[in-house]
């Protein structure tokens, strides 16, 4: 499978609701940790670190989704006709 394909497949699956619009969303933290992985296997030097609101710098940080209501299957990353179908894809 072609790598970044895997890798997209892989961040759909994940549930990145933001909790702060759905309350028990899953949040940001496992798609951070999924891309620190991807970085780390590039060879690139990578620090997560948790921060509360105020200023800050992030770079490409929009890994968040939103809602999933009315949506059967969310999060299960299914291709059709050369596209990837599931939220955040």
């Amino acid at each position: 499978m072609d790598p970044v394909v895997r890798l997209l497949r892989d961040l759909v699956a994940i549930d990145s609701v933001n909790p702060a619009l759905v309350p028990g969303g899953g949040g940001e933290g496992a798609v951070a940790d999924r891309i620190a992985s991807e970085l780390r296997l590039a060879g690139l030097d990578v620090e997560l670190t948790e921060i509360a609101p105020g200023l800050t710098l992030v770079l490409c940080g929009h890994t968040d989704t939103v809602g999933v209501e009315g949506m059967t299957t969310p999060f299960d990353p299914v291709e059709r006709d050369g596209r990837l179908y599931g939220r955040g894809s």
